[in-house]
């Protein structure tokens, strides 16, 4: 009988018990709720608890959690971090973060570790005086904001950089590892070098030096072959003005981001695979101008508020996007009315949408291109303004777009204003022939073109002369380009008057418009021409002089031409 007294006794005790430990259990405090999926999986894997509603149970094991470390977790999202009262210490390296507010951080926290991630921005940093301990990715090299300004003001706290593979001190120096671009950049911009031919970043350019950055220019690309570009990022945030990079070789970025003040950027032949463009500070932007450029996916240039502004008064205001294979999105601040000196979309076969229903002008003597847009979703402009001088605006276009509904509305509405060039893009060359024409004349001479006071001769070339009914003919020069010349030159002039004199030869001179052609590549100028030139037994004499206005250069051409057919 007592035996069964003891055990009844036991029984009940352990029952008392175990009700008030689920008691104990049920009156703790909830936390907030974790909308961070990533983040409540791992911690459940770390033992914390979540009650029905997915809100973390703040027993002691959360309550007193000073330290945690989710290295190489995987996380996208560092949010629900401020569910810990206690953290102090966090280690979110070796993580998928693109971007880092310190504003989501506990105010308790003060050591932070974030090695391993891409990062570049890194939002309230500044206002974060209570950290002591900051472990930075090597992508931070480039933030000249936050970072800087805040190692400046902490100089003494633990503050380390990922460099290559291992963890060293913070500094404001940085390394170009290409020695023709270092080379190029101290003579250019000496007050941010230091005796070691290193950049400190801390320092500022000089108003001067501040003015624009030519790493080669529209003009002329950059001769010297660059591996990498590395370092330019250092210098190119602290441009106010234009930046020009044009490379004769491709070399590859991994950053970019402008000054808040930059007005005009021109990028050719740079290869951004795997890169990150920073496009927030393009407020100040007015001319965009890119070129065989692989690797970019997006280009925002939303931020502008004045790019394609009808009514600015600069030389150049124009958006040229050729040659970038991988392109898929360009984006652009809706406005009611676009105007640009010049406007081109070349061989772009990713894009796949662009809207220009707004587009209203560009300078009749520059040309808009919409060519080679194969997969692109297109909006065509709706009225096209008429020139205040009655010049027709150029404009070429693919042929498969020309056929399309909207492409033919566009140009029967607009055809009173547009000279219209159709270009078939199936065909990818020129087909040259000796085959006798009896309309048409092949003189192959040698050419002594003059290009802004420089002089080249010995070159082979042949004109195309074609005689048509009522005096009429065609002069026909396919392009070239030699020394300094900025871009390919070609001679079209068509339809102009001849005579022939007494002694039979074949007279001819005029002015015609546009005869003269510059391919750059990105662009198509076209400039009138005052040209003269006679045939005498079967040879060519002629003569075309030129100039006219580059974007905001002036370009002075003569060529010369004297052969036997």
């Amino acid at each position: 009988m007592s035996t069964i007294k003891i055990s009844l006794v036991l029984t009940l005790a352990i029952l008392m018990s175990f009700t008030s430990c689920k008691k104990d259990e049920d009156t703790l405090p909830i936390g907030k709720k974790i909308e961070n999926s990533e983040l409540q999986t791992i911690l459940k894997e770390m033992g914390y608890s979540f009650d029905a509603n997915n809100k973390l149970v703040m027993n002691d094991k959360a309550q007193n959690t000073k330290t945690l470390n989710l290295s190489g977790k995987q996380l996208s999202s560092y949010k629900g971090l401020d569910i810990f009262p206690s953290l102090e210490e966090i280690n979110l390296s070796d993580n998928l973060f693109t971007e880092f507010d310190f504003n989501k951080l506990p105010t308790t926290v003060t050591k932070v570790e974030l090695q391993g991630n891409k990062l570049y921005s890194f939002s309230n940093l500044l206002q974060s005086n209570q950290i002591n301990k900051l472990y930075l990715p090597e992508t931070a090299k480039y933030n000249d904001d936050e970072v800087l300004k805040f190692y400046l003001k902490h100089k003494d706290i633990d503050m380390k950089i990922m460099n290559v593979d291992k963890m060293i001190k913070y500094t404001t120096l940085r390394t170009i590892p290409d020695i023709q671009l270092r080379s190029f950049l101290k003579t250019q911009y000496a007050s941010l070098f230091t005796d070691s031919d290193q950049i400190d970043i801390s320092k500022e350019l000089t108003i001067q030096e501040a003015g624009e950055f030519n790493l080669g220019n529209l003009f002329m690309p950059f001769p010297e072959e660059i591996t990498t570009l590395e370092g330019i990022q250092y210098v190119i945030r602290k441009v106010t003005g234009a930046i020009n990079i044009n490379l004769a070789n491709q070399a590859k970025i991994s950053y970019l981001k402008f000054n808040p003040s930059v007005s005009a950027v021109m990028i050719n032949n740079v290869d951004f695979t795997d890169a990150e463009i920073d496009f927030s500070n393009i407020e100040n932007l007015f001319s965009w101008i890119m070129g065989q450029c692989p690797g970019i996916k997006k280009i925002d240039l939303s931020k502008s508020n004045k790019l394609g502004i009808k009514g600015i008064e600069i030389p150049f205001a124009g958006l040229a996007i050729s040659g970038c294979e991988d392109l898929e999105e360009i984006v652009m601040k809706k406005i009611d009315e676009l105007s640009f000196n010049a406007v081109i979309f070349e061989n772009l076969p990713k894009l796949k949408s662009l809207n220009l229903k707004n587009l209203i002008e560009w300078q009749p003597s520059m040309v808009f291109k919409l060519t080679g847009l194969s997969n692109c979703k297109l909006t065509l402009p709706t009225k096209i303004k008429k020139d205040a001088n009655g010049e027709k605006r150029s404009i070429s276009i693919d042929k498969t777009i020309s056929e399309t509904k909207e492409g033919k509305k566009f140009l029967e509405n607009n055809k009173d204003v547009l000279s219209v060039e159709i270009v078939d893009n199936k065909k990818s060359f020129k087909l040259h022939t000796d085959a006798i024409d009896p309309n048409m004349n092949h003189f192959t001479g040698v050419l002594e073109p003059t290009m802004n006071g420089d002089k080249y001769n010995n070159v082979q070339k042949t004109f195309k002369v074609t005689w048509k009914d009522n005096n009429k003919l065609d002069i026909e020069l396919d392009g070239f380009k030699v020394g300094r010349m900025p871009g390919s030159v070609s001679i079209d002039i068509k339809d102009a008057d001849y005579t022939t004199n007494q002694n039979g030869e074949k007279v001819f001179a005029g002015n015609y418009k546009k005869a003269v052609v510059m391919n750059m590549g990105i662009f198509t100028f076209r400039f009138d021409a005052a040209y003269s030139g006679h045939v005498q037994n079967n040879k060519l004499y002629f003569e075309i002089h030129s100039t006219g206005n580059v974007l905001w250069k002036t370009i002075k051409a003569d060529i010369v031409f004297n052969r036997i057919q």
